[in-house]
Formats: C-alpha cells, sequence, structure tokens
C-alpha cells in the first residue's frame, strides 16, 4: 500500500476543511496511522450530517473519526463525577 506523501496529506486536511459545515468549527485534522481524525468544537453536527463526513470519506478514501476538540471537554476530575 503506497504511503501518503507530506503535500498529500496538506491536500487533504486543506480539503476537509473546506467541505466540512462551518457551525461545526472544526479546530484540526490529524492523521493517526491509516485514519484521519477530526477535531470539533461541536462534534454533535458533524455526527447528526452523516452524509457530509461520507461524502469526503468517499472523496479522499480514507477513515475518518470525529473527536470534540479538548478545549471543550470538562476536566477529567469533573468527568469522573
Amino acid at each position: 500500500m503506497a504511503r501518503t506523501s507530506e503535500k498529500d496529506q496538506i491536500e487533504i486536511s486543506h480539503y476537509i476543511l473546506e467541505h466540512m459545515p462551518r457551525e461545526a468549527e472544526v479546530t484540526r485534522v490529524e492523521y493517526e496511522g491509516p485514519m484521519l481524525s477530526v477535531y470539533a468544537k461541536k462534534p454533535e453536527i458533524l455526527v447528526n450530517q452523516t452524509s457530509v463526513v461520507a461524502e469526503i470519506v468517499g472523496v479522499i478514501r480514507k477513515r475518518i473519526v470525529v473527536r470534540s476538540d479538548p478545549s471543550v471537554r470538562l476536566p477529567e476530575v469533573e468527568a469522573e463525577k
């Protein structure tokens, strides 16, 4: 299987940022092995609009994981309560 070059990674990241809904407030795109993690301040928007993510996956031919941005997560101490 061919490795993704740095140029391809940048192009894929730009494509994702251009096609994700602005209201989801995507903060970054990171490669995690064969998958891409998309961090958003409002990940529920991406979860509810699965067709948008599915369309992007079809074009870039990579799996995408939607994660919440660390800035909107509860601190560990509060989450454990």
